[in-house]
């Protein structure tokens, strides 16, 4: 992706229409998601990465429309699976996920410790 281009941190897709900007709660700019994603402070879709991908997808003949360099949808997908892990959506997600794993080892870490201490489950 292009440093001086922005990119929906959801989505991918370029944002470079005003009217194609991300909302706040409050009204104001949220300059990482497109409204499409996310608007009124909230996303509008809750979906994993790989749902989000496919939903993309099938914008492909579109994207195609206004591009010099056709791909198709087995090629668009496979660069998404790419890209959008290292989206702020998408690393996001991986962070709760990792956090609720953790807490989760650790909790049951703590009732196997408990269950040897006491010899109850």
């Amino acid at each position: 992706m292009e440093n001086d281009l922005k990119y929906c941190q959801s989505c991918g897709m370029p944002l470079v229409n005003e009217n194609e900007i991300g909302r706040n709660a409050d009204g104001s700019r949220n300059d990482d998601y497109c409204i499409y994603c996310y608007d009124n402070g909230r996303f509008l879709q809750e979906c994993t990465m790989e749902e989000m991908i496919m939903h993309c997808a099938q914008f492909v003949e579109e994207f195609n429309k206004d591009s010099e360099h056709k791909v198709t949808r087995e090629e668009a997908v496979a660069q998404m699976r790419e890209v959008f892990p290292h989206l702020k959506r998408a690393r996001r997600v991986t962070l709760y996920i990792n956090r609720c794993h953790d807490r989760h080892k650790r909790c049951l870490t703590l009732a196997h410790w408990r269950s040897q201490e006491t010899g109850f489950a």
